[in-house]
């Protein structure tokens, strides 16, 4: 059999496969494998590390707290459904127009950030309101008028909350100060 000189052939794989192609092609006896350097014939993409690393950790995060929020609103709904992150497809042509979209894409994340700083602030507020709430149901008992308990020009009027525990004590205090007076309205 003649050996007939062969033209170039290139041949592009993942680096990760290269070495299962080679030994496939050697084993067939046919081609003689010449390696060239990795960085010959290629170009390098020009692109700026440290921000692409940054825009995608501020989507990660992103979409970490929309997954998380999703899935408190359908645990606290008893809404059955499947994993939310990485539960769908990304098409070759959306992969591809990518670039095209960082803007989209930023303006997205910080519209995500906003609101999940709202949804905090007003949860605070939330909680905020029914501690005070919470509070003044001591007073929902109260058989005397809020209006009996005014400041007068010599007078001071305090209304409060004490523990339970607390209470006995605190109005045997008081009532030992000159020139005070303590009455317990309401016991809960």
């Amino acid at each position: 059999m003649a050996i007939v000189e062969m033209k170039k052939l290139r041949l592009a794989s993942m680096t990760y496969e290269r070495d299962k192609i080679l030994n496939a092609l050697q084993k067939t006896g046919a081609v003689e494998v010449k390696l060239h350097a990795e960085t010959e014939d290629t170009v390098c993409c020009e692109a700026d590390d440290e921000a692409t690393r940054a825009l995608l950790s501020a989507s990660e995060a992103a979409l970490s707290l929309l997954v998380s929020a999703t899935e408190a609103y359908n645990r606290k709904r008893n809404i059955k459904g499947g994993e939310v992150k990485d539960g769908f497809e990304v098409s070759y042509s959306d992969f591809m127009s990518a670039r095209e979209r960082v803007s989209d894409m930023a303006e997205l994340t910080q519209k995500i950030n906003a609101l999940t700083d709202e949804k905090n602030k007003l949860s605070a507020d939330l909680s905020k309101l029914n501690r005070t709430l919470s509070s003044a149901r001591i007073y929902g008992g109260l058989e005397e008028s809020f209006d009996t308990f005014t400041d007068t020009a010599k007078t001071r009027v305090w209304l409060g909350t004490v523990p339970a525990a607390n209470a006995d004590e605190l109005e045997n205090k008081l009532n030992g100060v000159e020139l005070s007076a303590c009455q317990l309205l309401a016991r809960d």
